[in-house]
C-alpha cells in the first residue's frame, strides 16, 4: 500500500527550463564570461547549482574556489529575482490536492536550494508537503541517496510503501540507490495525474 509520495521539484512540479538557462547565462554574462548554450546547461540542470557553475566554467577557471563562490552568492540572488516566472507544471495542483484527500503523505526532495520554499509559497505549493528537503537539508545531493533516505525517515513511511517522482536520470540514480519505486515523468507517466494507477484497488 503506498503511504507517501515524494516528487522531485525542477521539471517535475514546475516548468522552469527556461529559467534555468536564463538564470545561468545572465550570471556567466554579468561575471564577464561567455555564457554556456542552453543545452550545456540543461544536459546538467538537474544536479544544483553548486554543480553547474563549476562544470560550465572555462578550463583555465576550473578550480577557482574564491570565483565559484561568488557565483553562488550571485547565482542565489539572480535564481530569487526570477522565481516568479516559474509557472507549476501541468496536472502538479490537481494531483497534489487529491493525495491530500486521499491522505497520502507528501514530501519533497530538490538540489535546489533557499529559494525552493519561497517558491512553493508565491505558487500556492507549500501547504501540501508534509516534508520539504532542498540542497541546505542534506550533506549529500542527488543522485546520492542521502536527500529521499532524509524525506521517507521524517515521513516515518518504509521505502516499500512510497514512490519518488522526478523527471531525470538523476532523479532515477537517486531512487535507485536508494531501492524505493522510481517514476520518471515523460518515461513511465506522461501526465502528473497518472500516478493514481499505483493507488487504484
Amino acid at each position: 500500500m503506498i503511504k507517501a509520495v515524494i516528487f522531485d521539484l525542477d521539471g517535475t512540479l514546475v516548468d522552469s527550463e527556461e529559467v534555468i538557462v536564463e538564470l545561468f547565462q545572465r550570471l556567466f554574462l554579468e561575471a564577464g564570461l561567455t555564457p554556456p548554450s542552453p543545452e550545456a546547461i540543461l544536459k546538467i540542470k538537474a544536479r544544483g547549482s553548486a554543480y553547474i557553475i563549476a562544470s560550465l566554467l572555462p578550463e583555465h577557471l576550473k578550480g577557482d574556489a574564491e570565483l565559484e563562490r561568488r557565483l553562488r552568492e550571485r547565482c542565489a540572488v539572480i535564481s530569487k529575482s526570477l522565481l516568479n516566472k516559474i509557472k507549476p507544471m501541468e496536472g502538479a495542483r490537481e494531483t497534489l490536492e487529491w493525495l491530500r484527500k486521499n491522505n497520502v503523505k507528501i514530501g519533497l526532495v530538490t538540489n535546489r536550494g533557499p529559494s525552493t520554499n519561497e517558491l512553493l509559497e508565491l505558487i500556492g505549493f507549500g501547504r501540501y508537503f508534509d516534508v520539504v528537503i532542498t540542497a541546505y537539508h542534506s550533506k549529500n545531493l542527488k543522485p546520492h541517496p542521502e536527500p529521499i533516505l532524509t524525506a521517507l525517515e521524517k515521513l516515518g513511511v518504509d521505502k516499500s510503501d512510497a514512490i519518488y517522482i522526478g523527471d531525470s536520470e538523476v532523479d532515477y540514480a537517486a531512487g535507485e540507490a536508494v531501492g524505493i519505486k522510481t517514476v520518471l515523468l515523460n518515461k513511465e507517466i506522461k501526465r502528473l495525474q497518472d500516478i493514481r494507477r499505483w493507488f487504484d484497488g
